[in-house]
């Protein structure tokens, strides 16, 4: 089981909001951070995000080292 999931809203065939859906109505998924890292960043995307069950929200392009640094944290890895 990975320890934070990186979920794009943008992907072929389902949104990635589906897949956050879909993944908190699964028992083993309920409680794995998600992090979305996306080029859309429109207030309703990171409302939709977050009503999904995501954890965090990224924008593209974004810093690798904010980056790192939220993974670390979501994993429970570092502090921010």
């Amino acid at each position: 089981k990975p320890d934070v999931l990186l979920l794009d809203l943008d992907l072929p065939g389902i949104s990635g909001i589906e897949v956050a859906t879909q993944l908190r109505a699964e028992a083993g998924f309920k409680e794995l951070p998600i992090l979305v890292v996306t080029a859309s960043v429109m207030k309703r995307e990171r409302t939709a995000a977050e009503n999904a069950g995501c954890d965090g929200f990224i924008e593209k392009p974004f810093d690798i080292g904010h980056l790192r640094r939220m993974v670390d944290l979501m994993a429970g890895f570092g502090s921010q």
